[in-house]
């Protein structure tokens, strides 16, 4: 039995290598890289963050470029910059040290005090950046084209710029600062790349770089740093159907719903919906001796909300204030782009459709009518009639995601945009 035995152990010995070797093999093999699709409802106009004004635009500037500070629920926080301080009528930012750009540049603050010119240049066309920037000795000069760089941001060292204002300076500029139409792009990235510069020269501090993008066309987009997909794909939807879709289908793993789609979502998308705190609240303003008054019709805040945006979004106020009388037809005005006041001001109408007219103009002529007393009420952020009339708070200021990841630790930006170095595959 033994010799029998023998050449069956050697035969047996002689294949274990062989097993070695193929056990060898499966952890070596490369990981596959995480991929993220996210859907816009329109191709993005541009990608310069001064200039961004749609959500397509804010999905992907946002990734790429930062601003000094961030607005979070908790308040504003700094985020290229390291802190502030302020005296009279300066404010002094220190940046944090050993930030780069894309392209491996360091980011000083010679360069800050350039990328803060540019969103002023003309040919940036950023009317947003001029307002935010107002304040600032010598920005309306730099608007008007008179000047290149502003005559009151000064670069103190390698790491300090002092901002000098036309007043006492408050935290309400560093709000301004935290504005991502603020985000740091360097003076050079338009300067060098020319016409087509959003092509070839986006060097930004953010966590992803441009990849590809055909105007008109899906954008591509890599981590450079810190965490999140590998690649990030922003893919442009037909249509709000075939967007929800695609969500459902898997064919996109994140897509922000319109704030009109909120309230028609099934059961079964509505659970993965996640909704997300912004700057602000939404609030119905009342001026009671303005022209063309108008009466409102008295209806549970409560419930106007949820017909809204659907039952697990709260209302604010309790009860419409004292002053306000019920039963005339309202003329209710608000602006075009607030996507929620418009939602909240359509929904009335449709809840009480005898007794409310919705007037949607844009941002510049609403405050235009509010502040000359031209109209009686208006669904905004800010009170255009200077504390002279009633004030109702609707509800907080939100955007609403539908996103296939769990919602712990996901963040958006102050515009609504998602920002991908949150997400944890």
């Amino acid at each position: 039995m033994t010799r029998r035995f023998w050449p069956w152990l050697l035969f047996v010995l002689a294949f274990i290598p062989l097993f070695m070797i193929a056990r060898l093999k499966t952890p070596t093999s490369p990981a596959t890289q995480t991929v993220w699709q996210e859907g816009v409802l329109q191709s993005p106009d541009t990608l310069d963050p001064a200039a961004s004004h749609t959500p397509a635009d804010w999905a992907i500037s946002a990734n790429i470029f930062q601003p000094l500070f961030q607005w979070t629920p908790r308040g504003i926080r700094p985020l290229l910059a390291e802190g502030a301080s302020m005296a009279g009528r300066t404010v002094q930012v220190t940046l944090k040290p050993h930030v780069t750009l894309a392209n491996g540049q360091p980011l000083t603050a010679a360069v800050v005090a350039g990328a803060l010119a540019r969103a002023l240049w003309p040919r940036t066309h950023s009317p947003q950046a001029a307002r935010l920037l107002a304040p600032v000795v010598g920005a309306q000069q730099v608007a008007a084209g008179k000047a290149a760089f502003v005559s009151g941001i000064q670069v103190v060292n390698r790491s300090t710029l002092a901002f000098h204002l036309t007043s006492r300076a408050t935290p309400a500029f560093l709000a301004a600062l935290a504005n991502p139409a603020l985000s740091i792009v360097p003076a050079s990235d338009m300067i060098r790349g020319g016409p087509n510069w959003q092509l070839t020269n986006l060097w930004g501090t953010g966590a992803y770089r441009l990849l590809d993008w055909t105007p008109g066309g899906n954008v591509t987009l890599v981590r450079r740093s810190g965490r999140g997909p590998e690649e990030v794909t922003v893919t442009v939807q037909p249509s709000w159907d075939l967007a929800e879709l695609s969500f459902v289908n898997q064919a996109i793993d994140a897509l922000q719903v319109p704030a009109n789609q909120v309230v028609s979502l099934s059961s079964g998308v509505r659970r993965q919906l996640k909704v997300f705190r912004l700057p602000g609240q939404l609030t119905l303003y009342y001026r009671q001796g303005a022209t063309g008054v108008s009466r409102y019709p008295l209806i549970s805040v409560r419930e106007w909300v949820k017909a809204a945006f659907g039952p697990d979004i709260p209302g604010i106020s309790s009860a419409w204030p004292k002053g306000i009388p019920a039963g005339k037809p309202m003329m209710l005005y608000v602006n075009q782009n607030n996507l929620l006041a418009v939602q909240l001001a359509h929904t009335l109408q449709r809840l009480r459709p005898a007794l409310v007219t919705v007037v949607p103009v844009s941002s510049q002529t609403l405050q235009s009518l509010a502040k000359s007393g031209q109209i009686a009420a208006y669904i905004g952020q800010t009170d255009w009639f200077s504390h002279t009339g009633a004030t109702m708070p609707i509800m907080a200021n939100r955007t609403f995601w539908l996103v296939r990841h769990r919602a712990e630790g996901l963040s958006v930006d102050q515009n609504g945009a998602l920002l991908w170095s949150s997400i944890q595959p």
